[in-house]
Formats: C-alpha cells, structure tokens, sequence
C-alpha cells in the first residue's frame, strides 16, 4: 500500500466522522451582574495642629426603622439612610396636649396682664369708684374669675340707692360699671337722730354726703310696713327684688306723694312731721302741733276744720297743744 492509499483513506473516516456527530450552535455566555453600592467621593480630611481630639463613637439605635427607596437607575439600587419615626399612641398624643394647655391656663391665669386693677365706673352721682371697688373685691383678681351677674347682685345687695345695674367685662382686665342712682325726694330723720334718704318710689337708703332741695321729715315712729310682691326673681329692678314676706319700699308711693303735697299747703319754713299713731303734720309757729293724718285727700276741706278751730279757740282764748283733722267728721284737739 502506497502512502497516497493511506491519507485518502484517513480523509474519508474524518469525513464520515464529521457528518455523522451533529453541530451544536455555541451557548452565549450569561454575565451576572452584581449591584454595587454608590459611594460618594470621600473628601481629605484638612490637616489639624495641635492637640488630636478623639470623636466619640455615636449610640446608634437598633430599633429603627429602615426603608428602601428604589430609585430608576440604570442597573444599580441605592441604599438610603434610615430614618427614625416615633411611634406616638393617641394617650400619648392627648397627655401632651393636656399638659401644653394646662400650662397655658395656669400662666393665663397668673399673668398681671389679666388682673384686674378695678372697676370703671359710669353714671355715679353720689357713689364713688372706692365705694363700688369696696363692695366687689375684684382687684388683683383674674379677669377669668369675674362674673357680671354676681356683680351686679353684690352692689344692688350692698347699696339700696342704686336702682340699676350694667356690667360688662372685655379684656385683657377691663371691668365697666355703669349705674343708675335713685332720685331723692325725702330725708327722713328718725327720733334717734339718723337721717335716711328716701326716693320717688319709697325706698329707704343711708345718707351720703350732701343732697339739695329734699323734704326734711321728723318722725317719732315708723310708717305702716309696706309689701311688695316679686314678679319675676331673674329680673334686678325694683319690683323683682322685692320680696313677698320681706319689706322692701320703707314708704308707700301714695305717702310720698302726701308728703310732697304738704310743702305747698304748710306754713313757709315749717318742719314736717311724723307721728305713728296721727300721720303726717307740722309744727305750728304759734306753738302747736297739727296733723291731717297719712293721706291728702280732702285736704282743702281738712284746712277749712282747721282754720275753724283755730278761731273758736283763739276767741275763747285756748291754747292748744295738738290739733287733729285727719276724719273730718271727728276732728279734736288737745291742750295737753
């Protein structure tokens, strides 16, 4: 055998080699990628002289919370920092508020800007503001504190001459008193000495200071008690604050009238007069008493029997000591 015999024949078993074992396609190789964490550049620390000081290592807290943010980035994921969210319950929520209002009560309620420095007071005749600040006690206290209806009870309760009241408070610490004093008609002295002023609707009060052009009335006694029956209770006026049981009006209305009346009728100068038993009168100049009882009525027909009397007793030349003609069908007199 040739050696040309023996290369063709390794040709043709390679060849058959070849056809027969099937070609496999070559696999493209997988590549993982692997995320890498983004680092920002570190800066160089500056150079220090001197003394090195040694930065303490931070407590970090183990029970936080962590949350991942995925952000559209190309094929990496980017860790943020954790961060930490209390956890607050509503009772935690509401203990703080309670104690953030109770502080600002308490400072409110302690601060000089809310005391009250005192009442401003409008509509006084004779009442001074150091009379109506007496009564109401309110300097110094909280304006918080301050109830109108309570004031106004006080100075009513306090002072009988005043015959209404209006209050109003505004802040920071401002407190209006506005009152209405009654009218003067009477001064009223007992047989003790002590004078008490009476106004248009028979109410009694104390003197204070001066007063012009009142009716000064001498009594020995006391009117008949007069009752005034109370409407409504939550009203402050003069009918209201009366009391069934209790005398509020010292004189009848009908009375003060009578009185009025007796001004024009007495002699000029005289003193009017009171007796319990006899009623309204004068003292005559000439040295008697005179008295036309608790009303007025008829009281032309009253001076008429008086006069009367006065000349029978002049001309039998009597000199009385009383003189009554409060019943016209039974005047007398007394020498006694």
């Amino acid at each position: 055998m040739t050696t040309n015999q023996v290369v063709a024949r390794s040709e043709v078993v390679r060849q058959r080699r070849t056809k027969s074992v099937p070609q496999i396609p070559p696999q493209k190789i997988k590549r993982d990628y692997r995320p890498e964490a983004v680092q920002s550049p570190v800066k160089p620390k500056p150079k220090t002289t001197g003394r090195i000081i040694q930065s303490r290592p931070q407590a970090y807290n183990t029970n936080r919370r962590h949350y991942d943010i995925a952000f559209n980035t190309s094929r990496a994921s980017i860790r943020t920092p954790g961060i930490t969210l209390p956890a607050l319950g509503p009772r935690l929520v509401s203990s703080i508020l309670i104690v953030v209002m109770g502080f600002v009560l308490l400072t409110l309620w302690n601060s000089s800007i809310f005391q009250v420095t005192g009442a401003q007071v409008s509509g006084n005749l004779r009442l001074t503001e150091a009379d109506i600040n007496s009564v109401l006690q309110i300097i110094g206290e909280p304006i918080f504190s301050t109830v109108p209806e309570k004031i106004e009870q006080d100075l009513i309760h306090d002072y009988p001459d005043i015959a209404s009241v209006d209050v109003k408070i505004s802040l920071p610490n401002q407190v209006m008193v506005n009152i209405t004093e009654r009218i003067l008609v009477i001064a009223w002295q007992s047989k003790d000495g002590s004078v008490n002023w009476i106004d248009a609707q028979g109410y009694k009060f104390p003197a204070r200071g001066q007063a012009e052009n009142l009716v000064t009335v001498s009594a020995d006694g006391e009117p008949p008690t007069y009752y005034v029956e109370a409407t409504d209770p939550t009203n402050t006026s003069d009918t209201a604050l009366a009391s069934a049981t209790t005398p509020i009006v010292f004189i009848q209305p009908s009375m003060i009238k009578t009185i009025t009346d007796l001004i024009s009728i007495a002699p000029q100068g005289v003193t009017i007069t009171y007796d319990s038993s006899y009623g309204l009168g004068w003292d005559d100049p000439r040295g008697w008493k005179v008295y036309l009882g608790d009303n007025t009525q008829d009281v032309s027909m009253k001076l008429t029997v008086y006069q009367a009397i006065i000349d029978k007793l002049t001309q039998e030349g009597v000199q009385p000591k009383m003189i009554n003609v409060e019943y016209l069908d039974a005047p007398f007199y007394r020498t006694q």
